[in-house]
């Protein structure tokens, strides 16, 4: 009697179980009573009709596997992310060998035309032990067979004698594209902002995307915009910058191969009647802040 018996579906074997019980009790079956709810209050627990508890004792499975499920895969999610933020350099080592594989390791051919090079590398003379290092031998062909590309850069295949201008001239003519590395000793190389202003030039004469922006370094968007020829790219165009992380170094290669590989489209033939600059001015109307915000940046960060 003394009992206090909240009556819920947790009560619910209880119940089922003085209904079918024939142990003699102390007392009898109606002095066990509930105590709460108050709806409740005072009725005898073998009045009680169970059968509404079904549903509930059938959905408390269903509700810890949910439970289970989704703690699982927020688990594997959260992981997968981590591993992927460490490892994304294998991960994509790894993605590469397996679409080679279902391609059957069928190399895309260039299309030849008459273009002696694939694409002409600018860059300073003073950087030519990180371009050697970081770029052509996995991507120039005499540095590796293994490598797809024939490039052209001054050290190797500028003519001794000639010109120094005309050899450049001829390089970028002579070139599918031309991918411009540009670092702080670019910058201050006259006869590479001179290349860029001519590889620039080509790019407006045929109005297909012929020259591909590499930025190296710790190069600020405001110190880029200091050179015209490049401000000039860089407000209309898209540019990679060259990752600080390892990790993303294939990444940014197969991004590079990708450019020098993909066919050069010809603009719509109705802007070939708006005069660059004009053009440009037509997009600053478009946004009232400065010349930064107004650059379209491939990023390399993932």
């Amino acid at each position: 009697r003394q009992n206090q018996y909240i009556c819920d579906c947790r009560l619910r074997d209880f119940i089922e179980w003085l209904n079918g019980t024939e142990v003699d009790l102390m007392k009898p079956l109606t002095e066990v009573y509930c105590a709460f709810p108050e709806e409740f209050q005072g009725v005898p627990l073998l009045y009680l009709n169970t059968d509404g508890c079904e549903e509930g004792v059938n959905m408390e499975p269903i509700q810890f596997a949910l439970f289970v499920f989704s703690i699982t895969a927020l688990l594997i999610m959260i992981t997968s992310v981590l591993l992927y933020n460490k490892y994304r350099g294998l991960f994509f080592i790894w993605y590469k060998r397996t679409a080679n594989k279902i391609l059957n390791g069928q190399k895309v051919n260039l299309e030849e035309k008459d273009y002696r090079f694939d694409a002409y590398l600018c860059f300073s003379s003073k950087d030519i032990e990180w371009v050697k290092n970081s770029l052509l031998q996995y991507l120039d062909s005499q540095f590796d067979e293994a490598n797809r590309f024939q490039l052209c850069f001054e050290d190797r295949d500028f003519i001794p004698g000639e010109d120094h201008i005309t050899n450049i001239r001829d390089a970028i003519w002579n070139s599918k594209k031309t991918v411009c590395i540009v670092t702080r000793q670019f910058l201050k190389d006259g006869w590479c902002v001179e290349a860029f202003n001519i590889a620039q030039s080509r790019l407006f004469h045929e109005m297909r995307d012929v020259m591909v922006v590499l930025v190296v370094g710790t190069l600020l968007d405001f110190q880029l915009m200091k050179y015209r020829p490049i401000r000039t790219y860089i407000r209309s165009r898209q540019y990679f910058r060259w990752p600080e992380d390892p990790q993303d170094h294939r990444w940014i290669l197969d991004k590079l191969a990708g450019q020098i590989l993909k066919e050069p489209k010809r603009e719509d033939p109705m802007l070939q009647k708006v005069k660059p600059f004009q053009r440009l001015n037509f997009f600053n109307r478009k946004k009232a802040n400065d010349d930064i915000g107004l650059q379209r940046v491939a990023t390399v960060t993932r």
